[in-house]
């Protein structure tokens, strides 16, 4: 009983002396604490961004490319094989700049796409990342 109370008395006097010390302690280890949260759930979020953009902008999980030209008899087997949820196409176009009615073929060739069925319309949503759409 009197060690308990000796123990008492120390440990008070000790506060008293470095209840400043103490107390920034504390406030440390709080910031601490604090900013390892803050990067956690930060950390969550970024981890479930990508798959909640693949959803945001119905991202295919395939890709099939033909550079022969546009077979719809082809288009409409692939659309029809038992796994495949959705099909949709696109058709490449070749743009040349033109100077006095004709091509400028030394200048750079421009790629447009077009679509039959809402290829980066309603399947695979084209995403600006300047400007706007």
């Amino acid at each position: 009983m009197v060690v308990a109370a000796f123990l008492r008395l120390v440990a008070g006097i000790k506060i008293r002396r470095r209840w400043r010390s103490y107390a920034g302690v504390a406030v440390l280890l709080g910031l601490t604490a604090g900013t390892a949260l803050l990067a956690v759930s930060g950390a969550r979020r970024t981890q479930s961004s990508y798959s909640r953009f693949l959803r945001s902008v119905n991202a295919s999980t395939m890709s099939v490319t033909s550079t022969g030209g546009v077979d719809a008899e082809a288009e409409a087997r692939i659309a029809a094989s038992p796994r495949v949820v959705q099909s949709r196409a696109w058709v490449g176009i070749s743009v040349f700049v033109a100077r006095d009615g004709k091509p400028t073929l030394t200048s750079q060739e421009i790629q447009t796409d077009g679509t039959f069925d809402g290829e980066y319309f309603e399947q695979d949503r084209f995403t600006a990342t300047k400007g706007r759409l």
